[in-house]
């Protein structure tokens, strides 16, 4: 159960990166319009938290913890 977490923490430290990276990437081939800048960065900003769920439900997937029995 820790690597799983372990792994998806990681995971969701990398794949946050790299999904604002590519956010800003294409923030800068939007046309000159605040309006569209406002709507573009409003779905952006929201827009990670699906994938992000998914890990997430991915690492609390795992066994429940059974602490060792007492000798």
């Amino acid at each position: 159960m820790r690597l799983r977490i372990l792994f998806g923490s990681l995971l969701l430290v990398a794949g946050i990166a790299l999904y604002a990276l590519i956010a800003m990437a294409l923030a800068t081939r939007l046309p000159k319009s605040a309006i569209l800048a406002f709507a573009y960065y409003a779905i952006a900003g929201v827009a990670w938290v699906a994938p992000a769920s998914l890990v997430m439900r991915w690492m609390m997937r795992a066994a429940p913890y059974r602490p060792p029995p007492a000798a």
